[in-house]
């Protein structure tokens, strides 16, 4: 197992859901892009933007991450804050510089309700779009202390419900595995 994977299996194992998230987000991230005929470079890519998405998450406090309940205004803040510490640390990496694109904007929105930059509709990076669905897909299928698991054919259903707010359909089509 690369360095990578091994270290995004390691960091917050003792939080429901999140052991493993990087690595579902990256293999779900590569197959729907495969699936969309994107190079196998592009591929990779998102990939490996899938696998250090969250890699941000460094710079939250553990018990603001695995937090049950509401948050307080400025913990969300906190935690919003890690898609541009994940795309700094990622940035002065040639190798990664559109990986870091990915990590910074996989919380934008198509209709432009995301963040950190608002970026609405094909502003929005491809793979940072990939990877906004692959997350929220993992997120609705594991457990989590803000959430309950959903079986896949729900999580779609549900995901189905943010067509043209969080995303447009032709680019996610999420299906039940």
């Amino acid at each position: 197992m690369p360095r990578s994977n091994r270290w995004c299996v390691w960091w917050r194992r003792g939080i429901p859901g999140l052991p493993g998230h990087g690595l579902r987000v990256a293999q779900l991230s590569a197959s729907v892009a495969a699936g969309l005929g994107r190079t196998d470079e592009e591929v990779e890519r998102v990939r490996r933007a899938g696998l250090l998405h969250d890699i941000g998450m460094i710079c939250v406090p553990e018990e603001l991450v695995g937090k049950q309940g509401p948050l307080a205004s400025e913990e969300f803040e906190q935690i919003n804050r890690h898609v541009l510490v994940g795309s700094q640390i990622l940035a002065p990496l040639p190798h990664l510089r559109v990986v870091s694109g990915f990590v910074r904007s996989h919380h934008e929105r198509w209709d432009g309700q995301g963040y950190p930059d608002a970026l609405a509709g094909e502003a929005i990076p491809w793979g940072a779009r990939l990877i906004g669905a692959a997350k929220v897909y993992d997120a609705f299928t594991t457990a989590r202390p803000y959430g309950d698991q959903l079986i896949p054919e729900m999580a779609v259903e549900k995901m189905r419900g943010l067509i043209g707010t969080a995303w447009r359909q032709r680019s996610t089509r999420p299906s039940a595995r």
